[in-house]
């Protein structure tokens, strides 16, 4: 059915190990039992080849030196997830459906977010870079204080309070200090998010827009025009392509457009990479709205409280807890799905989940993870995960 044949993605597996360069090795072995008697020109005839196939091999080993560990692609086709009430984030393999490997983290007050094998834990005071080959975290840096946002390999960090932000990468983001030099300072109350593609936006209490590339001093800033009117502290903010959209209740924004949607509360769109249009779920519907002019198209859903919904591959995704609706409104209607489902009902804090173009649904709380390409598929084996972390606890002590 449908449902199943558009979750077939490619899968490796992201703990396979390093490619180690191609190295080539000649064993000369006597026989045993016997003694062999070779002729003058016979020596020199095998002393000849040896040395042809040893240049040969050299030869080889020069143009073919092996696969780096860093040019392996590691698309397993998973996404990781997590489980608040049990203080875990653990990697899915979407394969395989089962949760396959995980960590546990200091407080049930933390998300994850990910881009490929860029995958970052923050909580409300601390933010750890995750190493997915390694399952573990590589290091923890205090965020009192400071807001944190993540796409690609980009992190950003605002202190509003202070008007300063930095720009880092997940692989440093471990190390940040609020006390070191920002990026980017003297600035009125930023905000930040980033793109998939890594770009960085900051908006000031003025409503000017800036985009931000690189990192730590090297950073490339420039203008990029202005939200028109006040923002509040609550505004919801995200990036659709290269665009910062901004929602302020039921107002919709961006430096060139602004659309009231005629509601007091939604929930934005996860960073897309289409620029095209943002997606938007109020409490009974989905909408996608053109950014560059047109009427919000419009889908019906039992009346809930919306997660931020997802737009993947031409398809808008959205989940209301509550009522367990889901919907996937794609640009080719074939692909088209809503519906009601019970187990979805029972789901505190329902949340998409994606990486690449793997999408699933995570409750927060509980930590069950639904499958919506897979008939609604349940992943819930976090006993294991306990157990595995429990028994390497066990093993360092």
């Amino acid at each position: 059915g449908i449902e199943r044949n558009r979750s077939r993605v490619p899968v490796f597996s992201p703990y396979l190990p390093s490619v180690a360069p191609a190295s080539g090795r000649i064993a000369i072995m006597k026989a045993q039992g016997g003694t062999f008697v070779k002729s003058g020109w016979r020596k020199r005839l095998d002393l000849i080849v040896v040395g042809v196939v040893v240049l040969s091999l050299g030869l080889l080993a020069y143009v073919h030196r092996g696969v780096d560990a860093a040019e392996v692609d590691l698309h397993d086709g998973g996404v990781w997830v997590t489980n608040g009430s049990r203080h875990m984030v653990a990697h899915l393999n979407y394969q395989s459906q089962t949760l396959d490997g995980g960590l546990r983290t200091a407080t049930s007050e933390f998300d994850v977010s990910q881009s490929g094998t860029d995958v970052l834990v923050a909580s409300p005071t601390s933010v750890q870079p995750l190493d997915t080959a390694t399952v573990s975290f590589t290091g923890d840096s205090s965020t009192v204080g400071v807001e944190v946002a993540q796409g690609g390999s980009t992190v950003l960090f605002a202190d509003a309070a202070q008007g300063k932000v930095w720009a880092s990468t997940v692989a440093d983001a471990g190390g940040f200090s609020a006390a070191s030099d920002p990026s980017i300072e003297e600035l009125d109350r930023p905000r930040v998010a980033v793109g998939l593609d890594g770009a960085g936006y900051v908006l000031t209490a003025d409503g000017l827009v800036r985009s931000v590339r690189g990192s730590g001093a090297e950073v490339d800033v420039k203008e990029r025009g202005r939200i028109h009117g006040e923002v509040s502290a609550e505004a919801q903010l995200s990036v659709a392509g290269s665009t910062l959209l901004v929602l302020d209740g039921g107002l919709l924004r961006t430096t060139e457009r602004e659309v009231d949607l005629g509601v007091d509360t939604a929930a934005l769109q996860q960073p897309s990479n289409s620029g095209d249009e943002a997606v938007v779920a109020t409490r009974d519907s989905l909408l996608r709205i053109p950014l560059r002019g047109g009427e919000p198209s419009r889908q019906q859903a039992a009346s809930g409280r919306p997660a931020a919904p997802v737009l993947v591959d031409g398809c808008a995704y959205g989940v209301w807890a509550g009522s367990g609706h889901y919907v996937r409104d794609c640009s080719d209607d074939t692909f088209d799905h809503a519906a009601q489902y019970p187990e979805l009902a029972g789901a505190k804090e329902p949340a998409f989940r994606v990486n690449r173009s793997v999408i699933v649904i995570n409750d927060l709380v509980g930590g069950n993870v639904y499958l919506p390409l897979e008939s609604m598929q349940r992943v819930d084996n976090w006993d294991l995960i306990a157990a595995q972390i429990e028994q390497s606890d066990t093993q360092e002590d």
